[in-house]
């Protein structure tokens, strides 16, 4: 026998609520309701509720990819900005045959080998570190290093820094709004219930399957062992193995 599917994320349950009121309205116009104008009530009121914490939370899951995208595009460029920086400065102590000193101030080993930075956070604090040691080499009396410059690797740097924390407000505002719709999530499971076992109770007179058409055309729906007839009008439903 086919079996309920009781709405597993939180898009199902705004899907089924929705479903229920425009069949609730059809089903009043035509003076067959099945559902009481109390429940119908409530439900509309919730949906308005629900919809709105649903749609704030999508939203705010949009904008934290959004902002972890450029983040990410951020720090490539601050990456790349560390690298070219070290490049050069390898390169100029080579060809001007310089102290192997200019070469520490850059976190740089003698023998030109780099650091190897593994987070967002080290890479971030090696941008700061460079940007020091290049006012140190110039104290030393070194010349300031170029292509690029300590002034743009420093914009790169903000622009990680600034990015960075785009991440973090995105991060609290998406969590915000999952627990303002969390919150609400026990209330959906039960005006859903109450929906699905009116109905039951309506139709009660009926044989299995018209009740499983009529509760469908509310947003219920069933799974299927894999072999078993499907009801009419559900052949895209899902099979399981049993």
């Amino acid at each position: 026998m086919p079996q309920y599917k009781a709405p597993q994320n939180d898009a199902d349950r705004r899907n089924f609520i929705e479903k229920t009121l425009q069949t609730a309205v059809l089903d009043q116009a035509a003076s067959t309701p099945y559902l009481d104008t109390v429940l119908v009530d409530e439900l509309t009121t919730f949906f308005a509720t629900f919809d709105a914490a649903y749609q704030a939370a999508t939203a705010a899951l949009g904008t934290r990819v959004g902002e972890s995208a450029e983040s990410q595009a951020a720090m490539a460029v601050l990456i790349m900005h560390i690298r070219h920086m070290w490049t050069a400065v390898y390169n100029r102590a080579q060809r001007q045959n310089l102290s192997a000193e200019l070469l520490k101030y850059y976190k740089l080993g003698s023998d030109g080998s780099r650091p190897r930075p593994s987070s967002q956070l080290e890479w971030i604090g090696m941008g700061s570190d460079l940007i020091a040691g290049d006012a140190q080499a110039v104290a030393a009396g070194f010349a300031p290093i170029a292509e690029p410059s300590a002034l743009e690797l420093q914009a790169a740097l903000d622009n990680a820094k600034a990015e960075a924390g785009d991440v973090v407000a995105a991060d609290r505002a998406y969590d915000q709004a999952q627990e303002a719709l969390a919150a609400l999530r026990p209330r959906a499971n039960a005006l859903i219930k109450e929906t699905r076992d009116v109905i039951l109770f309506a139709t009660r007179r009926q044989d299995a399957s018209s009740q499983r058409r009529i509760l469908r055309s509310y947003g219920a729906e069933y799974t299927y062992l894999v072999g078993e007839v499907v009801d009419v009008g559900d052949e895209t439903a899902v099979g399981e193995e049993g």
